[in-house]
């Protein structure tokens, strides 16, 4: 009986489409971390990864301020803006300094995996622990 009941319990409490279905971290435990991308999708299709990318990474942070940085064509870059959750922490938005707001929605988020998607749906992105 003890295990019907953790099972129903369990799977209730799987708030992300892609998991975890339970987890003793706090989300936002889960969510500071430095990250740098797995896999981009968009519209359905996986982009070629590109393996220039590899240095290129945004690190949340325990105050909800958040770093972008890394180079393009031999350029290093980087911005600096706030996170916070959104919607019964169910979505992650970020600012960076100078620009607007931009949403996304949490689809898996565990401590070493971060999956988020466009609030349109067209667009995803995979993100591991760097």
């Amino acid at each position: 009986m003890f295990m019907a009941v953790s099972a129903f319990v369990f799977v209730g409490c799987k708030k992300y489409d892609e998991g975890p279905a339970f987890s003793i971290a706090s989300k936002k435990s889960r969510v500071i971390n430095v990250w740098k991308v797995e896999k981009e999708i968009e519209n359905g299709i996986e982009l070629p990864y590109d393996p220039g990318n590899d240095s290129s990474s945004i690190e949340f942070k325990r105050d909800n301020k958040f770093i972008i940085s890394g180079s393009i064509s031999g350029s290093i870059i980087s911005f600096e803006g706030t996170w916070s959750f959104g919607d019964k922490k169910e979505t992650l938005i970020t600012t960076i300094t100078g620009f607007s707001a931009d949403t996304a929605v949490i689809i898996r988020l565990k401590s070493k995996e971060l999956w988020i998607k466009s609030m349109d749906g067209k667009n995803e992105t995979h993100y591991v622990k760097k």
